[in-house]
């Protein structure tokens, strides 16, 4: 769901936000809190997959229930359009007007949150935008989408 798309469609967006006052080194573990956030099984186990394998790079240990950090996630998408003007050139090589061309792609969105396990407050959220075109590619931009959000996870304490 979250593809890359023709190089004329805006490219991935990925934004992290977290509470800057909390010390994250004090997590170790986590667990998933009880959401449907996928169109489909397949798909959600993709998206878990994904997000599992950068918490475990992280140094991260999945805990059935009770982790220090509740891992949930939405995923959404919406149909977009871009319209493009390109000059057309004349055979003098002046310009003679303008062609119009208009894309119209879906941008799919995931969005991933991280709660204190204890207070059930969000600490961190990453939002990943792409365009959506081609469902047999999937699941390697997905895990690209998910291991460029957790890039900088957990945040360091300033």
């Amino acid at each position: 769901m979250l593809l890359l798309g023709a190089a004329l469609l805006p490219a991935q967006k990925i934004t992290t936000d977290f509470n800057e006052s909390l010390d994250f080194s004090a997590f170790k573990t986590y667990s998933w809190k009880k959401t449907k956030a996928a169109a489909n099984d397949i798909a959600d186990n993709r998206i878990r997959t994904s997000i599992a394998a950068q918490m475990s790079k992280k140094g991260f240990t999945e805990a059935e229930s009770g982790g220090d950090v509740q891992i949930t996630y939405r995923v959404t998408s919406k149909d977009k359009k871009e319209t493009e003007r390109m000059p057309n050139m004349n055979r003098r090589g002046g310009h003679s007007g303008s062609t119009r061309t208009t894309h119209i792609y879906t941008q799919g969105t995931l969005l991933i949150d991280i709660l204190d396990g204890k207070s059930k407050e969000l600490i961190w959220r990453a939002t990943c935008r792409d365009s959506v075109s081609d469902p047999e590619k999937f699941e390697k931009n997905l895990a690209s989408d998910v291991e460029k959000a957790f890039k900088k996870f957990p945040p360091k304490k300033k």
